[in-house]
């Protein structure tokens, strides 16, 4: 039973998050030396509360419990240079879940089932990782 309901959250998941990536358009332009800079013209924006819902779904899942929407607390919202939420953190009782901020990429990076996350106590080579997902 538990790996049907598994298999039918991650579909309902992936349904979420295909339709805005496969209408993805690519267009060229010229940045200011005049080079040719591909752009993306997509409305892949994943809100707050559509990422909460993901992170609810995904722990309810993996973990055998239930839990509401006012389980999950935002931690932090990791942003890009431009301002642009690159993905979000939920601490839930125990634990947190990563979700993505574009339906482009994959909704779940990273999850602990101890522990809160704590962005002023992240180790260096996590930093790093997390870095990696705001470029």
């Amino acid at each position: 039973m538990k790996k049907i309901s598994f298999w039918s959250i991650l579909i309902l998941i992936i349904a979420a998050f295909l339709p805005t990536a496969l209408l993805a358009q690519e267009s060229t332009s010229t940045n200011g030396a005049g080079d040719a800079v591909a752009q993306r013209e997509t409305g892949t924006h994943v809100t707050a509360d559509e990422a909460r819902a993901v992170g609810l779904l995904f722990l309810n899942a993996n973990t055998g419990q239930t839990r509401g929407t006012g389980d999950l607390q935002m931690a932090t919202a990791y942003r890009t240079a431009q301002g642009d939420t690159a993905f979000y953190v939920f601490n839930a009782a125990n634990g947190f879940v990563m979700v993505a901020a574009d339906r482009c990429a994959t909704p779940i990076l990273g999850y602990s089932y101890e522990g809160p996350f704590n962005a002023s106590n992240v180790p260096v080579q996590m930093q790093g990782y997390l870095q990696g997902f705001v470029e």
